[in-house]
């Protein structure tokens, strides 16, 4: 009965998670009174799993199930799978659009900080169409993420391990992608043709709220001392306050 209750649990724990899993069986295998199964489970993780958050990645594992028949019943059954190849599909680094550049900064504002978060840190960044060939500066845009997000969020949905911790929806994104969406907004005239900057704001609590913290680090001295300086001499921006905007989406709208 232990058992029986385990293994409903885990077959409801996963299907709760991956509402939409299907499952191929690839091979059958009888012998004796055990007939194996081979298959293979895809899914997109929709909910909570063993503590890794909704992400919406879509996923697929294998495993095998022997069954042990006597009298026509199924009366022992032995599974295993390979979890731990989902549990790394599911929390390896997103990979960015190869239309996006990343970038990485070391940050003096954040050295030290007594929570141990890194002060090197990576960085997204959108850089209009014509930009290698025009030879013309450009605006920014400091694009900041939400809480428990890094800055992989805008380009590909990519959360901080501390977001399991945060129970919020994951977001939806652009289904052209990130850059293809700002370049339609550019050629439509919607926008005139910028620099966005994306920013990790993330912390081992989550995220940061771009304040300086005798916890976490100089947050805000991190984006206006840091990284700003940084972008301007290492990209053709328009270096004054004139030519640069700040904006972000829930934690990311209250640091803007």
């Amino acid at each position: 009965q232990a058992f029986d209750d385990a293994y409903k649990l885990a077959a409801l724990m996963h299907t709760t998670a991956f509402p939409d899993m299907k499952v191929t069986t690839e091979d059958i295998i009888a012998e004796g009174d055990k007939v194996a199964i081979r298959w293979t489970v895809t899914g997109t993780h929709q909910a909570e799993l063993m503590g890794i958050p909704a992400s919406g990645r879509q996923i697929t594992w294998t495993g095998m199930t022997i069954y042990r028949f006597a009298d026509g019943k199924i009366v022992e059954n032995w599974w295993a799978y390979d979890a731990m190849g989902m549990i790394q599909q599911l929390t390896a680094p997103l990979p960015v659009p190869e239309d996006l550049v990343v970038d990485q900064i070391t940050s003096p504002s954040l050295e030290g900080n007594p929570l141990g978060d890194p002060a090197t840190r990576n960085m997204v960044i959108y850089l209009p169409p014509g930009y290698e060939t025009s030879g013309k500066p450009y605006p920014v845009v400091y694009l900041l993420p939400g809480l428990g997000a890094t800055e992989r969020w805008w380009a590909c949905g990519e959360f901080s391990p501390a977001f399991s911790l945060m129970g919020i929806a994951v977001q939806s994104l652009p289904e052209a992608g990130f850059a293809n969406m700002i370049d339609g907004l550019i050629a439509d005239g919607k926008m005139q043709p910028m620099i966005i900057v994306m920013p990790d704001m993330s912390t081992a609590y989550g995220g940061s709220f771009c304040v300086n913290s005798a916890l976490n680090g100089n947050h805000e001295d991190y984006i206006v001392n840091d990284i700003i300086p940084y972008i301007d001499a290492n990209y053709r921006t328009l270096p004054n306050r004139n030519n640069r905007g700040i904006a972000g989406h829930r934690m990311g709208g209250y640091a803007a």
